[in-house]
C-alpha cells in the first residue's frame, strides 16, 4: 500500500504538480463555490434546472445556499470495506465534535446572556429557529470510474466507468433522510 502511495507522489512530483508555478491543475479540476444568501437561496432553487421539480418543490424555505460547481478530467473512487467503515466512523466522530462544539457554544451563549439579563432591564427574547442551509453539488467529468474492492486481498468486485458524466446532489443540512442524486 505504501509502495502505491509512493509510486503516486513520485509520479506527481516528476509531473511538477506542487511546484508553485504549476498551471496544470486547472485541467485537473476546476471548483468553484458559492454561498448564496437569504435574498438570492430561494430565487435559485426556484430557477435550478439539475433536480426534479418535484424534489425541489418540497423545500419551502430556505435561509442560505451553497452551490458547489466542480469540472474534473476525471475522478477516482476505489473502495473496500475497510476503508467505508473508517469513512463512515470519521464521519460520525466529526458529527459528534460538532455536536459537542455546538452544545458548547450554546452553554457559553445562554451564559453571556444571563449575565447580561442580570445587568440590564429584561426584554422578550424571540426565538430563532435554525437556519434552512441547501447544498448543491453539481459535478461533471470528463470520465468517472468506481470500483468496490474485496476486504480479502483489494481486488475489484464491480467496477464502473462512465464518461462524459455528470453527478448531481442536493441536500438540506442536518437532513441526512431527504435529499436527490442525479447520475
Amino acid at each position: 500500500e505504501n509502495e502505491n502511495y509512493s509510486a503516486i507522489m513520485e509520479d506527481l512530483t516528476k509531473q511538477g504538480v506542487f511546484k508553485s508555478n504549476y498551471i496544470g491543475s486547472a485541467d485537473l479540476a476546476d471548483i468553484h463555490i458559492t454561498k448564496l444568501p437569504n435574498t438570492k437561496a430561494l430565487a435559485y432553487h426556484q430557477q435550478v434546472t439539475e433536480f426534479s421539480r418535484q424534489y425541489i418543490s418540497t423545500i419551502k424555505h430556505v435561509d442560505k445556499a451553497t452551490v458547489i460547481n466542480a469540472k474534473f478530467t476525471s475522478l477516482f473512487i476505489n473502495w473496500n470495506p475497510p476503508a467505508v467503515k473508517t469513512l463512515f466512523m470519521a464521519k460520525s466522530d466529526l458529527l459528534d465534535f460538532k455536536e459537542k462544539a455546538y452544545s458548547t457554544y450554546e452553554q457559553i451563549a445562554e451564559h453571556r446572556a444571563s449575565t447580561r439579563a442580570s445587568v440590564l432591564p429584561k426584554a422578550e427574547t424571540v426565538p430563532r429557529n435554525e437556519e434552512v442551509h441547501s447544498i448543491f453539488i453539481l459535478a461533471q467529468m470528463e470520465t468517472f470510474e468506481m470500483s468496490l474492492n474485496s476486504a480479502k486481498d483489494d481486488m475489484p468486485l464491480f467496477s464502473l466507468t462512465m464518461c462524459d458524466s455528470k453527478v448531481n446532489h442536493h441536500s438540506v443540512e442536518g437532513d441526512d433522510e431527504n435529499s436527490e442524486m442525479i447520475f
